[in-house]
């Protein structure tokens, strides 16, 4: 195969463009069907291309009809309704309607937050001064000023408490809510105005953050997390071990790419995955992770969780044909077209996303349509791409064995009713998740770790008191 290198000389400062949809026009340089390795500038005292200063490689048809059928079958379940991709989500508000999800601009944050603090304020507060401050955080937010006492992410943010919503029989948005509210405290003091709309933040404004709603999933194995603090295999390698096993021979063969393109990347990437215990990585490959996206136009965005010092690996199946979807490294003022059959090996560390996904003759754009399906935005193909890497908390994770087990404990403490825990959580919206902070250092955890067997682990929180007894035992 005859590889073409493309150098480039510059790298531009694109951070004004994370979390915006990038087009043609974000490309000089567009790649299709050809086998290319794409080399960025290089470092000081650096007279040849190598690894250090390569931004992706591109090897087309590697996968055979077959190999991609199979692929196909195994990785489209993997990708289901998520609103967990933050800045790559997007913008794209077709999704919102359908889920029902409402997220809580950074305005109406705003005026809440401020409404909560004017409690010692010696100005009487009326709905003017409200409705007044209101539209100056709008001024500061259209010219572009951060709002303090506020997160201020465009792509991702809390929500609105639907359900809270609908039990009190309120149908509308969350915006019509605030206004009912604003409209309630006339005549109210400073001091129950910001009483009452610290009760209002708290009721129905949702704690937890959420993204734009995209088709998309996890499969393989993952590391802990705050709510889930275990490592675990994801549930869609889980729930159908068969359909799992027919991904299994793909993802194989794109490690075999991300060996060949990058030798030395790969050796150190291999060498983290050798150390984490095999029952949690993808078989003998340098991957404990694969991400799985169905029509997900990404906005730009850089990667995180995987290996800092590892790469990107992209692969494409799918049924039909598109047309767009190139994956644009704007810093680099490049465009790489994925295909079906294609690996494309690539620093996901760098700014990158895609662009507009299209349905050939027609030229309609592939949006969320969501588990239910939004027949308004239905397309004739599926573009289901595969990202494989290694994410970098897996080498937090013990034996398998003990994860389980962590697993477990936190199951306990869940279906324990009797827990004081569960007393906190008074409305059907809400449930303990069986996790508290600091419960990992705590007599209790230490206990169950000795009652399952192991005391090595329980000796690293609790060591063993040697007494005449143990030493003569």
């Amino acid at each position: 195969m005859q590889i073409r290198e493309i150098n480039i000389d510059r790298k531009y400062d694109c951070e004004h463009l994370l979390g915006k949809f990038l087009d043609e026009s974000h490309a000089d340089i567009m790649i299709e069907n050809e086998a290319v390795n794409i080399y960025g500038p290089k470092g000081v005292g650096q007279t040849e291309n190598d690894e250090s200063n390569m931004i992706c490689g591109l090897r087309p048809g590697v996968f055979s009809p077959e190999e991609i059928q199979e692929a196909y079958d195994g990785l489209k379940p993997g990708a289901t309704e998520t609103t967990n991709r933050s800045q790559s989500a997007g913008k794209d508000t077709s999704g919102i309607q359908h889920r029902r999800r409402e997220i809580v601009t950074i305005d109406q944050l705003g005026i809440v937050d401020w409404m909560s603090k004017v409690g010692t304020s010696l100005t009487p507060i009326t709905k003017k001064e409200i409705s007044d401050q209101w539209a100056y955080i709008k001024g500061q937010i259209a010219n572009g000023k951060k709002i303090p006492g506020v997160k201020n992410a465009e792509n991702r943010g809390v929500t609105w408490q639907r359900k809270k919503m609908d039990d009190e029989g309120f149908l509308g948005t969350g915006l019509e809510l605030l206004n009912k509210f604003i409209d309630g405290l006339d005549g109210k003091s400073n001091a129950e105005i910001a009483e009452e709309a610290q009760k209002f933040d708290k009721y129905y404004i949702s704690a937890t953050e959420t993204a734009y709603p995209v088709l998309s999933g996890i499969g393989g194995f993952y590391g802990r997390y705050p709510r889930i603090p275990y490592c675990r295999t994801t549930l869609y390698s889980a729930l159908d071990v068969k359909r799992w096993e027919k991904c299994l021979n793909y993802i194989n063969k794109v490690d075999h790419y991300f060996k060949e393109l990058l030798p030395t990347r790969y050796q150190n990437q291999k060498k983290v995955a050798d150390s984490i215990d095999p029952e949690l990585r993808i078989g003998d490959t340098a991957f404990t992770t694969i991400t799985i996206n169905n029509n997900f136009r990404t906005a730009a965005h850089r990667d995180a969780g995987d290996l800092k010092e590892g790469f990107g690996n992209l692969s494409c199946t799918g049924k039909g044909e598109w047309d767009g979807g190139y994956t644009v490294l704007p810093e680099y003022r490049v465009g790489v077209k994925l295909n079906p059959g294609d690996v494309l090996i690539m620093d996901v560390h760098q700014i990158h996303g895609n662009t507009a996904i299209r349905e050939k003759n027609t030229g309609r754009e592939a949006k969320f349509i969501g588990n239910k399906g939004n027949t308004e935005h239905a397309v004739d193909f599926e573009r289901v791409s595969l990202v494989c890497y290694l994410r970098e908390n897996m080498t937090e994770c013990g034996s398998r064995a003990y994860e389980d087990l962590r697993k477990k404990y936190v199951q306990s403490r869940l279906e324990d009713k009797e827990h004081p825990e569960h007393k906190k959580y008074v409305h059907r919206s809400q449930m303990w998740n069986g996790v508290t902070a600091g419960m990992w250092e705590e007599d209790e955890w230490v206990d169950y770790l000795r009652k399952h067997g192991f005391d090595a682990e329980a000796d690293e929180l609790r060591p063993a008191v040697n007494t005449i007894d143990t030493l003569f035992a």
